[in-house]
């Protein structure tokens, strides 16, 4: 999800619009959720968006491909304009599966944190590429051991290239990774984080000086939960903060506005189903709110925003559908009118011994919560929130896919 002026531009993955099974889809909504477009591509078989960005007047969405390309799956990397309009796609793997994970733009250059099957030395590697503003791959680095590497996000800050996600090659367990790069793609450092179960990284933001990610660790806390870290720009943990329940927690997006820190996850600590939860910090890390939202079935955040008045979270829901929709929710970023609540956990300093971790040869962590099922959604009362909007279903429009070169 991707702010600008006034509107939101939204990517996902559908069943409902296309021409295949899934296909890769694009909206723009005003901030109050009224959708202008409706644009979707693929082709016979499955292709899914992880993550989109503006740069200038171009919209870059990294993802994944069955459609097209080489083997299982192979990453994909396409271009649109500000209406919509498909400029072109590239694709990038082996006789395996790759995907494109996260995409940040640093001037006239894309540079994509992927995983790979096909390449590299472990179940599934890091791999770093640059593309140039039209298509045109530069270079591509690859980090991981035997096991499974993978990414989340990508950022750029004061000219390094920064990637959070999780390595099971080294360590104890499956840790959550921090990857430093410069612009050419030569490594600086990785850092791990975790303890002797499963932690994992999802996002990342640059602010002041300092990262903050969030994400979730087993190692600590009661079951899964959800983790935020401050680390300096040498990879080292200032400090963490615990917030979760007895149950399935996990931070899957993070901002920062004003000095507070806004995570979007999801709980199901609170009663059975998986509800969102958005948690508000002080910059300090002392949990300030907490706000939730969902009905009987799942309900799972993926992307926040934050401008000066409203928090605005994408992901997708079956509590008010037979299906998986899309959901946007706008809350006030002040929680006025929310009721905060009394759970969460507090700051902790990492306990010595636990840098680095890592090892976890079971199914991945953050796996196949990249590829969720995302439809158009049908306007429903919330009431939870003084300021809530949803997606309501409109026409669409299926792209004509230009010729495209495999790079």
């Amino acid at each position: 999800m991707s702010l600008i002026g006034n509107q939101l531009y939204i990517c996902g993955r559908s069943t409902s619009f296309g021409s295949g099974l899934v296909d890769i889809v694009l909206l723009k909504s005003s901030l109050d959720g009224n959708i202008s477009f409706i644009n979707s591509w693929g082709g016979s078989s499955n292709d899914a968006c992880f993550d989109m960005i503006i740069n200038g007047s171009w919209i870059y969405i990294a993802g994944e491909t069955m459609s097209f390309g080489n083997g299982g799956y192979d990453g994909a990397l396409l271009k649109f304009d500000l209406a919509g309009n498909l400029i072109w796609y590239k694709t990038w793997g082996g006789s395996w599966d790759e995907s494109f994970i996260s995409l940040v733009t640093y001037g006239d250059y894309v540079y994509v944190a992927a995983r790979t099957r096909s390449f590299g030395s472990g179940d599934f590697d890091i791999v770093l590429l640059k593309y140039d503003s039209n298509g045109n791959k530069l270079w591509e680095e690859i980090w991981g051991g035997s096991g499974w590497d993978e990414p989340s996000k990508i950022i750029i800050y004061n000219d390094y290239i920064y990637i959070v996600g999780s390595t099971a090659s080294y360590g104890s367990n499956t840790d959550l990774v921090l990857l430093k790069y410069d612009l050419n793609g030569n490594l600086i450092w990785y850092k791990t984080w975790g303890g002797d179960d499963i932690d994992a990284g999802f996002d990342i933001v640059a602010y002041n000086g300092y990262l903050y990610v969030t994400g979730f660790t087993f190692s600590f806390g009661n079951s899964s939960q959800i983790v935020l870290l401050k680390f300096d720009l040498d990879g080292n943990v200032e400090w963490f903060s615990l917030w979760g329940g007895s149950n399935q927690d996990r931070g899957k997006s993070i901002g920062i506005s004003n000095n507070e820190i806004y995570i979007a996850g999801y709980t199901s600590s609170i009663n059975d189903n998986v509800d969102a939860v958005i948690l508000k910090y002080s910059i300090d890390g002392t949990l300030l709110g907490e706000f939730y939202w969902g009905g009987s079935g799942e309900d799972v955040p993926r992307r926040l925003i934050i401008d000066e008045e409203y928090v605005y979270i994408t992901g997708w829901s079956n509590s008010y559908s037979n299906d998986f929709q899309l959901f946007l929710l706008k809350i006030n970023s002040s929680f006025s009118g929310i009721t905060i609540g009394s759970g969460g956990g507090g700051s902790n300093v990492p306990p010595s011994g636990e840098e680095p971790g890592g090892g976890y040869n079971g199914t991945p962590p953050s796996g196949e919560e990249e590829t969720s099922t995302s439809q158009s959604v049908n306007v429903f009362p919330v009431g939870a929130s003084p300021v809530a909007a949803l997606l309501a279903p409109v026409s669409y429009t299926h792209l004509t896919l230009p010729t495209t070169e495999r790079v």
